[in-house]
């Protein structure tokens, strides 16, 4: 039995970081190392009572032995699309995979469009393992999109380019996640693209020891997604169009924040953010510095930026952000907007860098009576909090093509 999880540790880490999340949460252990836990006997027992539940969960291939994979080794971006096309991943043949499938990257730079808004696509495909065939001397993918697939890990392989110049277009993202799920990268260096990673709808992602910088905008921007686990990575040197001119330097036209010059809108620029997140978020032994803009002098950025639009109605549950160290030069150092059932414990914010808490529910006391990390923003408790959601709610009936009263003051409401 005990050989049999330990292997479950292996294949299923993520499993492992939300059983943590919700005991450490409802109080059901006191230890705040995942590592510990992963090796205490709490994990154990929890995994013995539910193994019906497990066998389940963890597909067959899952628990095979990795010397029934089949293992390919690659040199070339030419050899790559070959192995795709033996194995009927390309983008034109939208059949699944043969499971069990290692690819081996020999070092070199993998691209594989002259096009610069072209990326490599891969669609519908199960069970990869795409890794270096030297952790000390790894290959690197400029760009990837990932559709459609399911058990998608990078282990060892960079991405992005050394060219600076890349981070100018929106369409140059690192690598782009939609409607996937179970997607593992470790130890992926990421740099000087739009953004690093995009995830949308995404069901269990994990990025671990990676290192994301020289990005214009967000390290990692993520809509819809569920049951993510974001540690010990180091996102810094952010690279946004302001540069390193103070937020109050930015010109303001018609409340849309402009360069000085006044030519385009300015970025928002995060390290992390999550819109409409479903559960689950993970983010802990982080290092976050804006550090450097385009000028070499030093930028600011929103460290980690975690809201919920109300349109959708999707409050997350159990988010945990613990022991990161964030240097925004920015208030916003964490934010979490429109959200309940969060901890943020044990992280250390330098400078101006703050923990936001914006129209939260049910926020612990001890946040509110620890001003010198917290703002809470309105600082309401949850009675008022309540009666502003019935006002809102009043609100959206009368409008509810969710325009604002401004935009609907010629408007007349017959009340009658």
């Amino acid at each position: 039995m005990c050989t049999k999880l330990n292997y479950y540790f292996i294949s299923i880490k993520k499993l492992c970081y939300i059983i943590h999340s919700v005991y450490y949460n409802k109080g059901f252990t006191q230890m705040e190392n995942i590592n510990d836990f992963i090796n205490s006997t709490e994990l154990l027992e929890v995994m013995e009572d539910y193994q019906e539940q497990l066998d389940i969960l963890i597909p067959l291939e899952d628990q095979e032995n990795d010397t029934m994979r089949n293992v390919e080794t690659v040199n070339s971006s030419t050899e790559l699309l070959s192995v795709i096309n033996q194995y009927k991943l390309n983008t034109n043949n939208h059949e699944m995979v043969t499971q069990n499938l290692t690819i081996k990257l020999e070092s070199g730079e993998y691209k594989f469009s002259n096009n610069p808004n072209q990326a490599f696509t891969l669609r519908d495909a199960k069970g990869i393992i795409f890794e270096a065939t030297d952790p000390n001397n790894k290959p690197r993918i400029e760009r990837i999109n990932l559709h459609s697939v399911v058990d998608i890990t990078f282990k060892n392989i960079d991405f992005g380019t050394t060219n600076t110049l890349m981070h100018t277009n929106a369409n140059h993202i690192a690598i782009k996640i939609n409607e996937s799920s179970d997607i593992t990268i470790e130890n992926a260096d990421i740099q000087n693209m739009y953004e690093g990673i995009s995830l949308i709808k995404v069901d269990t992602f994990s990025l671990d020891h990676s290192h994301i910088h020289g990005i214009r905008r967000d390290g990692i921007i993520s809509l819809f997604g569920e049951n993510y686990t974001i540690t010990n990575n180091t996102f810094e040197n952010f690279k946004p169009n302001y540069s390193n001119l103070p937020g109050l330097a930015l010109k303001d036209v018609h409340g849309v924040k402009y360069t000085a010059d006044g030519k385009e809108p300015t970025d928002h620029s995060d390290g992390m953010q999550f819109t409409n997140h479903a559960g689950n978020l993970y983010i802990a032994e982080n290092i976050i510095r804006a550090g450097k803009g385009i000028t070499g002098a030093e930028t600011w950025i929103q460290g980690i930026n975690i809201h919920n639009e109300a349109k959708y109605n999707n409050p997350d549950t159990q988010i945990t952000i613990m022991h990161n160290d964030i240097k925004s030069n920015h208030p916003i150092g964490i934010q979490i907007q429109k959200e309940n059932d969060f901890t943020v414990e044990n992280n250390t914010m330098h400078g101006e860098s703050k923990i936001r808490l914006r129209d939260c529910s049910d926020i612990p006391e001890a946040y509110r009576n620890n001003p010198n990390d917290f703002e809470i923003m309105p600082n309401l408790h949850q009675s008022q909090i309540d009666t502003l959601q019935k006002a809102e709610e009043v609100v959206n009936n009368l409008f509810p093509s969710n325009q604002t009263l401004d935009q609907n003051h010629n408007n007349d409401i017959n009340l009658a």
